[in-house]
């Protein structure tokens, strides 16, 4: 399913678009919600199928409990691709 997601996505860009946003809405996440796996999959995809085609990623409501995961999966990533990464606490922050 990631990579037919990724495929579509990809197909729907149009130039001078070559670039994606990804939103992680973290609301209501617990431990039991994270994927290791699956979040290592994604990160292979994109950093070796799919290079450059990451624009921005943004991870909304994280609560303090992800700070752990985030330790771990920030190890996994390119450092340009970490660049790429911002958190906002709310949503309402993406209209600013």
């Amino acid at each position: 399913l990631t990579v037919l997601t990724m495929e579509i996505g990809r197909k729907l860009l149009r130039p001078p678009v070559e670039s994606v946003v990804v939103l992680f809405d973290l609301t209501d996440f617990s431990l039991r919600n994270m994927d290791y796996q699956h979040v290592k999959f994604l990160i292979n995809v994109l950093q070796n199928y799919y290079p450059e085609s990451l624009g921005l990623a943004l991870i909304v409501n994280a609560p303090w409990i992800f700070n752990s995961c985030w330790f771990v999966i920030k190890g996994w990533l390119d450092p340009i691709v970490q660049q790429k990464i911002r958190f906002v606490r709310h949503l309402s922050e993406l209209n600013q």
